[in-house]
């Protein structure tokens, strides 16, 4: 007797809901859509998300981790280069994925008491946390927030070409900011 695999229709949503956020913003994402995107049936949604909050909850809980596997990748030791290139990375994540980063940070749109989206978000700050000494991210440390706001400020500024015409030439500006912020941050942290 073979076995058949069942498909995995949340992960079919949720690859679906992906696309469509990608292609349309948050803004348009529709749960039919996605259902016939995903080749299921318009209820299927529903039964795994409840609604369309909890759908979006869902993927932003995504994008959190994969933010966190990102930053979690950084292997510099010194604190101020530890420090840039985690905000090299996020940087690097929300030009990759712009609406995604979008969503995660839209409060309104999502289940923000969802324990697995704040499991995510919390691992994902935590890495800000431990290069500074702040100990623990809830509530944050001003120092770990101005870092994030940082990181979050400059992917949303050269994302939106404010920063340079063509996001893709925002590296050197991105780059300089963030060394003279580590520099600036991890000289306050030892007094120097």
């Amino acid at each position: 007797m073979t076995s058949t695999a069942m498909p995995d229709g949340r992960g079919q949503l949720l690859a679906a809901a992906r696309a469509e956020l990608e292609e349309n913003g948050r803004a348009a994402i529709g749960l039919r859509a996605i259902a016939r995107r995903a080749g299921l049936s318009h209820a299927a949604p529903g039964y795994f998300f409840k609604d369309h909050a909890g759908m979006l909850t869902a993927l932003a809980t995504e994008g959190f981790t994969e933010l966190s596997g990102e930053l979690e990748t950084v292997d510099e030791r010194e604190a101020p280069a530890r420090l840039e290139a985690l905000g090299r990375r996020y940087v690097h994540f929300g030009l990759s994925h712009p609406a995604l980063l979008d969503l995660m940070f839209s409060a309104s749109d999502l289940h923000t008491d969802d324990p697995d989206l704040r499991a995510a978000q919390h691992r994902a700050i935590s890495a800000l946390t431990r290069v500074l000494d702040a100990g623990d991210p809830a509530p944050p440390d001003p120092r770990t927030v101005m870092a994030w706001a940082l990181a979050h400020g400059l992917a949303t500024l050269a994302g939106q070409g404010a920063l340079t015409p063509n996001p893709n030439d925002a590296k050197p500006t991105v780059d300089a900011v963030l060394a003279a912020f580590a520099d600036v941050m991890t000289r306050s942290a030892s007094g120097t």
